[in-house]
């Protein structure tokens, strides 16, 4: 069973993935002319609880 301290690491790294994700993207689309609206709302839904934290805990959590 992890721990809270686990689990903030796991949040933690899963976050910063997310942000430079979605960084990337902004950079790449705004090169191609993709409306701004469009880059900012992509993949918002990860931040959301019933994304963030599954995905969180099964890729860098210890969860299998």
């Amino acid at each position: 069973m992890a721990t809270n301290k686990t689990n903030f690491k796991a949040y933690w790294t899963y976050f910063k993935y997310v942000v430079r994700h979605k960084w990337g993207v902004l950079r790449a689309g705004i090169q191609l002319g993709v409306p701004i609206h469009q880059l900012i709302i992509h993949d918002m839904t990860k931040f959301l609880p019933c994304e963030f934290i599954p995905y969180a805990r099964s890729f860098y959590g210890d969860y299998d």
